[in-house]
């Protein structure tokens, strides 16, 4: 089992060296700035305790899906050596026997990690990001490809998107609880999408993102910021 002791011996010199990461959760580093977009790093179990996997994480945290310390988020992408392949077709995975693990671990996050995160450090950067990924249908739905298109200002591309779906959000039904808050926050997304009252929308988006992210622990180092379309008005 990976155990918080071994995760905090792996990332020491990570943290020692970057101001950039902080690590708010037992296998989780986050990398600061946090605003509109969480981008973490997980260290991940697997079934055999010899192994485990490293993911990078993107969340918006402005998304009416969005549970920031609870889920891993809406788009992820592995990260492994290719020169050390301790489990040969089992996936690639990360070995805590390795003797020179922590090395490994702290070349993999300065050299291929964290200048990705760099990358994307606005709402405009990581969609575009998702949008360029080949599998960004398959975690990044109909849904939320709306609420990004949103946040960027594109509400005819928005509004396209919503209509085929609309029709089942009715406010005030009842759905499966762990799917509650979800169906109820589309339910508000409906009226002011198609009226194109864009400053409800704008409340809507920070309204959200402030109750992900209020009592978790990454609030002290949030910063709420204006979404695109706010800064371009």
């Amino acid at each position: 089992m990976t155990t918080a002791r071994q995760i905090k011996k792996l990332v020491r010199r990570t943290l020692s060296s970057s101001n950039e990461l902080v690590h708010l959760e037992r296998n989780v580093l986050w990398h600061l700035p946090i605003r509109h977009v969480a981008r973490t790093i997980a260290i991940l179990r697997c079934r055999n305790h010899w192994f485990f996997s490293l993911k990078w994480f993107l969340t918006g945290l402005y998304m009416h899906d969005a549970w920031p310390t609870r889920g891993l988020g809406h788009y992820s992408a592995e990260f492994y050596r290719s020169d050390y392949q301790p489990n040969p077709g089992g996936g690639n995975l990360w070995e805590w026997a390795d003797p020179s693990l922590e090395e490994a671990f702290f070349n993999c996050v300065e050299s291929d990690v964290l200048p990705l995160m760099r990358s994307v450090t606005c709402a405009r950067s990581a969609v575009e990001y998702i949008r360029a990924s080949e599998d960004r249908l398959i975690c990044f739905g109909w849904d939320r490809h709306v609420v990004t298109s949103i946040a960027l200002g594109e509400f005819d591309a928005a509004r396209a998107l919503w209509l085929p779906h609309a029709a089942p959000f009715v406010k005030g039904k009842v759905v499966s609880e762990h799917y509650q808050r979800t169906y109820d926050r589309l339910c508000e997304l409906g009226e002011p999408l198609m009226a194109d009252d864009r400053a409800a929308l704008a409340a809507l988006l920070h309204r959200w993102e402030a109750e992900n992210v209020r009592g978790t622990a990454l609030e002290p180092y949030w910063q709420p910021t204006p979404f695109p379309f706010e800064v371009a008005a």
